[in-house]
Parts: structure tokens; C-alpha cells; sequence
């Protein structure tokens, strides 16, 4: 081991220095441009997705509770743990101070692109490219890559830090590879050992910020098939390399093959899954036309009104038709045209797991953070390798197209700084999306402009007849406004949409439409009808099995009951909500019921079997959870021993 941290050392030392001083002068200029260029979209706000992973960082005071909020995300499957310490970076600054959060992330990005310079500049050489010209190329392609608007999204939105972070350990990893591999020696095995051991050590970590990161040995298989096949310099032991990069490839396509069986993928969602693919073959050149053709005022966070492709059609076929031939073409090319074939099975290869068969939304710009960096480098290398007579013209125009997309994304992050424009702008560019309707009504309620806000909804409400979370935001707006003949309208529009599998906001509204009945401020709906709906809902998702909509649509029928005084019915919801999420805050409201009745047998019974049953894996959560338990069991024999003195 003492041996490998040693090769490790000297390949990685002076990394920085073997570049040449107008590179790395160039290099320092573009990444201040680049940050001053983002900076410009301070402050900003905060928008849908940031509130539920970033809300914890009020509890977290201490390092006990600093180590629960980072390491008991559910963001995904494995936490996104790296991603949740970077946030406590900012604990300070929530929920008031955004712009701290952004400049962290416009840092991120400045270092991305700085290992975007690297990495491009080790490949080229690799290839054989003069050293003075592997330089210049790689700064082209860094600041096309780093230029590009699109990027936006990654950045000036706090929660998207995850794939900003993921995307470092990505471009670093595969940096390290391709340093690693000029170590390579055929005699000796234990030399395949250092880029094999840089690309695992990468995965981890990068998965680790979000889950996403699994890509990057499928990124390399890329590079290895086409970008690297037939270089002497990376020959010895290439079978080997393929073989594990490879078999990677092909575990994380069978993965998804066994995910698209899966009948919960898609509760919850209003497509299917031969829906969402058809869709997918769409939304692919979307990306790549927002991304070299974008329009400053689409880019924004919201994209939920995205047309879902219900059949096979002209467009999504020839969409469909290109994908395949591309790959085909890619695959069948990638000696003769690898660079061409690098470009297709990389931005390909950056979809795999967020375009296709998981049952995620159908449209999020970030997705295309590290997946443009394929096509950029097939412009810029395709450009650099044109006849002299024309490649000056050529990299000229790239230039010149590197200076458009600078005033352009200058002009977008100018727009994204002022949050309540950017709504009125996103409002009217993303029409009938729902969250662009929510977040600007939030701006003007911020503001106090109730009228506005109900305004917005109702406008809403006929753009998009169908999304049940509007009809209910509209008739929480119209009950605050005192609109009693629009609160009916709008409830009787909720209630024939109730059946809908994609829910909205709608569950979340009605926790606030709970309080504006429950205090009197609404007149035109009683209780009974609240309940009337929050059961037609929960019935309809009953049979769709979307756990996340059941949960809030559960614990609103469960303040019902509290409020009518049935704790039986109370006692009912509480406990489906903890069939649905072992949450050790619900089973102490639990346990509160069970006292109050003096059942101490069924909450003894409760506490140990139940409570502590299904522990976190991580054991600072674990025993978080322990301590947890071992207090309500307390509480319940302190009860039970007032009883019996009483």
C-alpha cells in the first residue's frame, strides 16, 4: 500500500507546473470572467426543491445533529451524504441568506471547469497532440463547455450543488485515469492496479454527492472504446480495462432492466413508462438545442408542463430513428470517426440513468451538466483539425460563438439575480407549468400582494385545467381573499381531479387550507368537506401506491380526526403514515395516544418491536434512533407508574 501511495504522489505531483505559463495565465483570467459572470445571478432565491434538504440545517446545532442532517437525506438511495456537509457550510445562512449559498456553488463550477482544462489537455496529449496546441484546444473547449447558459441551472440552484459536487469527482476521476495510465507497463500487472484504483475511489465519492456519480466508469468505457483505442502509450493491459469499465456498463443496463419492471416507478407520475421513453427521444435534442441555440428566458428551474408523447408520432419516431442510428453509427465508427463516436456515446452514456427507464420527471436542464462535455470537445477537436486554410476561420467563429454565449449567459444570470422578473418571465415563457405559477404567487404573497398572487392562480387554473395542485392553490387563495364563489369553483375542480395520479402541490395546500378553515378565515368549505376530498384523493393514490402524496394526504386526515376529538380515526391515519415511513417523531405522537387510553401494554409492545425495528444503517442514525427509543420506553413506564400510584 506504502508502495502505491507513492506512485500515486509522483504522478499527481506538479501537475499544474508541467502546464505552460500563458495556459495557466489564460486559465486563472477565464475562471475569474467565469465566476464575476455568475456572480451577477446573486442574490437569487430559493426555489421548490431546495426547501426539504436544506430545511434540517435549523436543527443542526451541534456536531450530533450535524452528523444526523447530513447523513439522513433521502435525496436518494445513498444519502447524498458528501453533498449535505457541503451544506452545513451555509448553516448560518438559512433560510435568509441565499446568496452564500450560490457563490459556494459558482465555486464548484469554476473548479469543474478548471478539471475540464485538465482532463481535455492530458487526453489531447495522450493522442499525440503537440503540447502548444493539446494547450489551446483544451482552453477552447473548457470555455465553451463553462460558457454555455444551460450550465445556469446547475449552479444558481443551491440544491443542484449535488450534481455540481458528483460532477467533480466525475471530471477528476476521469483526470486521474488518464494520468494513471501513462504509468502503465505490460511486464508488470500491479501498474494497471493506479487507474483502476483512481476510477473506483472517483465512483464512490462522486455517488456519494449523488448517485448519478455510477456513471463515470461507463464514461470511461467510452473514452477507452474511443478516444484511447490505439494508443501505444495506453495499450498494455487495455483487455483487462474494457473487461471491468465494461461489465460496469452492462450491470448498470441490467439494473435498469429489473427497475423497469417495477410497478411503484411510476405512481404518482401521469405517464407511463413507454411514455416517458417516447418523450425522452425528444426531451435528448432539446437539451442539445437549449444548449447551443438557448433561448436566455426559457432556461429557468421549471419545467413540469413538458408535453408527455402519448403515441408514437412523426417527431418522437424520427427522434427515436436518430438515437438508434447515432449509436449504431457511433459504435460502428468509433475507430475511423472516434471522435465523432466519443461525442454520441458520451452525452448518451450521461443519460443513461436520468433519461430512460427510472420514473423520474421527464425535463431538468442540469442533467446535461457533465453530458455536454462530449460534444464540446468533438467541436472544438473536429475544428482544430481542418485544413490550416480553414482552421483559423473555424476556431475563429468558435470564438466568436464563445463571446455570444458570454453575453448571453451574463444576460440570463442578470435576469435570475432579480427573482421576482425571473418569475414574471418564467410564468410566461414555461406556460402551464404549475411550479412556475406556485413560485411566482409565493413572490407576490412575500410582497403582500394577495390580489396578485390569486390573479396568478386563477390565470393558472385555465392554462392548465387539469393540474389539480393549481385548482388548489387557487382555492386556497380564493378563501384567503374571501372569494367564496371561486372557492367552490375551484374545490369542485379539485374534486373531479382527485383521482389524477400526479398530485402537485395539491396535498401540501391542503394542510394550509386546513388552518384557513380550522381558524374561520374560510367560510365557503366546512371540515366535511375537506375531508371529502382528502379521501377521494387518498383512495385514488391507495390504488396508485405513490407513498410520497399518501404520507401528506394521510397526516391531513389525521388533523381532521385530532380536531374532531376521534382519536380512534386520529389513531388510524397515524399509524398508516408509520406503515409508510418509520418516523420516530410519529410513533411518539403514537405512543402519546396509547398512554392518554392507558394502553401501556400495546405502547411497551410498540417501543420493542416496532419503534427500533428497522434501525438506519449508518450508526451515528442508528444510535440516534436508539437514544430515541430508550427515552419513550421511559416515558411510557413513568406513565404507567403515575398510574398506578394514582
Amino acid at each position: 500500500m506504502d508502495r502505491l501511495a507513492v506512485h500515486f504522489y509522483l504522478y499527481f505531483k506538479g501537475v499544474t507546473l508541467k502546464l505552460n505559463r500563458s495556459l495557466t495565465v489564460a486559465a486563472l483570467v477565464w475562471g475569474v470572467c467565469l465566476y464575476l459572470a455568475y456572480s451577477l445571478g446573486l442574490p437569487g432565491t430559493f426555489y421548490y426543491d431546495d426547501i426539504r434538504p436544506l430545511s434540517g440545517l435549523t436543527a443542526a446545532h451541534d456536531l450530533s445533529s450535524a452528523m444526523i442532517y447530513a447523513l439522513g437525506d433521502i435525496s436518494g438511495p445513498l444519502g447524498r451524504p458528501l453533498s449535505m456537509f457541503s451544506f452545513l457550510l451555509n448553516q448560518s445562512d438559512w433560510p435568509n441568506n441565499v446568496s452564500d449559498f450560490l457563490r459556494i456553488n459558482i465555486a464548484v463550477h469554476v473548479v469543474n471547469t478548471a478539471l475540464v482544462l485538465l482532463l481535455t489537455r492530458t487526453l489531447l496529449i495522450l493522442k499525440g497532440v503537440a503540447p502548444a496546441r493539446a494547450s489551446s484546444t483544451a482552453l477552447l473547449v473548457t470555455v465553451l463547455w463553462s460558457v454555455l447558459p444551460i450550465q445556469v441551472t446547475t449552479s444558481l440552484i443551491t440544491v443542484q450543488r449535488m450534481a455540481g459536487l458528483s460532477a467533480v469527482f466525475v471530471f477528476l476521476g476521469v483526470f486521474g485515469y488518464l494520468r494513471a495510465l501513462r504509468s502503465l507497463d505490460k511486464r508488470k500487472f500491479v501498474s494497471t492496479l493506479y487507474p483502476l484504483a483512481v476510477l473506483g475511489c472517483a465512483t464512490i465519492l462522486s455517488m456519494f454527492a449523488k448517485e448519478n456519480g455510477a456513471l463515470l466508469p461507463v464514461f470511461v468505457f467510452v473514452l477507452e472504446l474511443t478516444l484511447l483505442a490505439g494508443v501505444p502509450e495506453v495499450a498494455p493491459w487495455r483487455r483487462l480495462r474494457l473487461s471491468l469499465t465494461g461489465g460496469t456498463t452492462l450491470l448498470l443496463v441490467a439494473y435498469l432492466v429489473i427497475r423497469s419492471l417495477s410497478s411503484t416507478d411510476y405512481s404518482g407520475r401521469d405517464f407511463t413508462l413507454e411514455e416517458r421513453l417516447l418523450t425522452e427521444s425528444v426531451v435528448l435534442f432539446d437539451y442539445l438545442r437549449a444548449a447551443f441555440l438557448p433561448d436566455p428566458f426559457a432556461i429557468s428551474p421549471f419545467h413540469d408542463q413538458y408535453p408527455v408523447q402519448r403515441m408514437l408520432g412523426w417527431g418522437n419516431g424520427l427522434a427515436i430513428l436518430a438515437l438508434i442510428g447515432g449509436l449504431l453509427l457511433a459504435v460502428t465508427l468509433r475507430r475511423r470517426a472516434p471522435v465523432f463516436a466519443f461525442a454520441v456515446l458520451w452525452f448518451l452514456a450521461a443519460h443513461l440513468l436520468e433519461s430512460t427507464v427510472v420514473g423520474l420527471e421527464l425535463y431538468f436542464e442540469h442533467r446535461n451538466y457533465v453530458a455536454l462535455f462530449g460534444p464540446c470537445l468533438a467541436i472544438v477537436w473536429g475544428v482544430s483539425g481542418l485544413a490550416d486554410r480553414y482552421r483559423k476561420i473555424a476556431l475563429g467563429v468558435v470564438a466568436a460563438y464563445c463571446v455570444g454565449m458570454l453575453a448571453i449567459l451574463c444576460q440570463v444570470t442578470s435576469l435570475w439575480s432579480k427573482p421576482l422578473d425571473a418569475a414574471l418571465v418564467w410564468f410566461d415563457t414555461a406556460r402551464g407549468s404549475s411550479r412556475a405559477a406556485e413560485h411566482l404567487a409565493l413572490m407576490f404573497l412575500g410582497k403582500g400582494k394577495v390580489y396578485e398572487a390569486g390573479r396568478v392562480m386563477e390565470m393558472q387554473t385555465e392554462r392548465c385545467p387539469d393540474c389539480v395542485g393549481s385548482a388548489v392553490q387557487a382555492m386556497l387563495l380564493s378563501c384567503i381573499e374571501g372569494r367564496d364563489a371561486d372557492v367552490r369553483r375551484h374545490y369542485e375542480q379539485a374534486l373531479s381531479l382527485a383521482a389524477r395520479p400526479d398530485l402537485g402541490s395539491a396535498p401540501s395546500a391542503l394542510t394550509s387550507m386546513f388552518k384557513q378553515i380550522e381558524s374561520g378565515q374560510c367560510k365557503a368549505l366546512g371540515l366535511d368537506d375537506l375531508q371529502h376530498l382528502l379521501a377521494a384523493m387518498a383512495s385514488a393514490q391507495e390504488k396508485g401506491g405513490a407513498n410520497g402524496y399518501l404520507l401528506h394526504l394521510y397526516s391531513n386526515l389525521q388533523r381532521l380526526a385530532v380536531e374532531r376529538g376521534d382519536d380512534q380515526t386520529a389513531m388510524l391515519y397515524l399509524q398508516k403514515v408509520w406503515a409508510i415511513k418509520n418516523d420516530p417523531g410519529v410513533a411518539e405522537v403514537l405512543l402519546g395516544y396509547w398512554v392518554r387510553q392507558q394502553k401501556f401494554d400495546e405502547a411497551r409492545q410498540f417501543v420493542g418491536t416496532e419503534m427500533c425495528r428497522n434501525l438506519p444503517r449508518n450508526p451515528w442514525l442508528a444510535d440516534a434512533r436508539r437514544e430515541r427509543c430508550a427515552a419513550a420506553m421511559k416515558y411510557v413506564e413513568r406513565e404507567s407508574a403515575k398510574r398506578k400510584e394514582g
